[in-house]
């Protein structure tokens, strides 16, 4: 009898143990389905959009490098609503980074259980969307204020229990950069007239669709890139940085560098180096000017904000 009543404390006991177990793995899972689902806690709880975070992608050099982002923190947030999963599609949608937060004056979406699909560009300024969803790209000197970027997602899961987006942003240019440095053959009396970089494929004009994150070129030829500094070399303490935004190109031929000093042209031929301007990528032009215009290297390096010796805007 006392071995039987032992084995029914133990069956018991384990009975009960494995019900704790049970109900546990139950609530666990129950809360795992309700996180993913998104259900929000109350029929009645209104839980507006907002954005938590938004920072650009480290492009450069090597696609595989896990380079963390860049955070952005300032200018205006512009983002999308998909019509998907019962949401109303809205384009006009403003986040603003003021005192360390992004906020909206705009009525934002109202969460349920089911995420919400959406998409963004920064900065607003400068970039009107036009009434078919696209933003135009214009080649232009590099100015990080026009340093557009875009993001197909604010995240697979926002929703009444996640209510906050965050957006990784690429960018939605190439870039090109000349650096030149100037040897002692040079006085330091000789006028750097001009630096170009000319082409066959470069455009002025194009479109992103930042819903798709599709980039269109467009039919504005742009045959040359051009500076003027018209400046000594003892002004630019003989070394030039040249820096421009273009619309990305999926073909370039015949690329050509040219140096004018002095009234001078100097040139060099670059078409094997430079046959494409892909999105998100800084094309780096090192020149050497000694007895003659050497091209050091025609490189792909890391998208990094710095300042030129000219005080503008460059990369290092």
């Amino acid at each position: 009898m006392k071995e039987m009543k032992q084995l029914l404390w133990i069956t018991g006991t384990a009975a009960a143990v494995t019900a704790v177990l049970l109900a546990a793995s139950l609530l666990l899972l129950s809360s795992c389905e309700q996180e993913d689902s998104g259900t929000a806690p109350g029929n009645d709880l209104l839980v507006p959009l907002g954005v938590s975070t938004v920072c650009m992608a480290a492009e450069g050099a090597n696609t595989n490098t896990r380079a963390l982002p860049i955070p952005v923190t300032s200018g205006t947030l512009r983002v999308g609503v998909r019509a998907q999963n019962g949401y109303t599609a809205q384009t006009d949608l403003s986040y603003t980074y003021s005192s360390g937060a992004w906020t909206t004056t705009a009525t934002a979406p109202v969460l349920g259980k089911v995420p919400i699909s959406l998409y963004a560009y920064h900065p607003l300024e400068g970039y009107p969307m036009d009434a078919s969803g696209y933003v135009p790209l214009t080649s232009q000197p590099y100015d990080a204020a026009k340093d557009l970027g875009y993001a197909i997602s604010g995240g697979r899961n926002v929703c009444a229990t996640h209510p906050y987006a965050g957006f990784v942003l690429k960018h939605a240019y190439a870039r090109i950069k000349v650096d030149i440095i100037f040897s002692p053959l040079f006085a330091d009396a000789t006028v750097l007239d001009a630096v170009s970089v000319s082409a066959t494929g470069m455009t002025q004009d194009g479109t992103l669709g930042p819903a798709s994150g599709v980039i269109t070129a467009g039919s504005t030829a742009l045959p040359e890139l051009k500076w003027t500094p018209a400046k000594t070399l003892s002004g630019i303490a003989r070394t030039f940085l040249g820096d421009m935004l273009l619309v990305p190109a999926s073909a370039v031929t015949d690329a050509k560098l040219t140096v004018t000093i002095d009234g001078s042209n100097w040139a060099a031929d670059i078409s094997a180096a430079l046959t494409r301007l892909d999105a998100g990528k800084s094309y780096r032009i090192k020149v050497i000017m000694g007895s003659a215009l050497i091209i050091d290297k025609v490189e792909v390096e890391d998208w990094i904000t710095g300042t030129g010796q000219s005080g503008d805007t460059q990369f290092e």
